[in-house]
């Protein structure tokens, strides 16, 4: 299933999509969180329970803090 059907099917609110797109933008977790004014834990967790309702990873992890192309 691709990621579009399932943001339809689920309600997945703006904070959620900005913090998805901060990340993919920066292609780093420290950078992003630094952007949105977050701890970097506390995004990393955001991105995980976002994972878990759509149900598979959105990134591929490199080293700690990264987020692969």
């Amino acid at each position: 299933m691709n990621l579009m059907v399932s943001l339809a099917r689920r309600q997945v609110d703006l904070k959620q999509l900005e913090h998805f797109v901060a990340v993919a933008e920066e292609r780093h977790f420290t950078r992003a969180s630094r952007r949105l004014n977050l701890v970097q834990s506390g995004l990393l967790a955001l991105i995980r329970s976002l994972e878990e309702d759509l149900g598979g990873p959105l990134f591929i992890r490199c080293n700690a803090g990264q987020s692969c192309p």
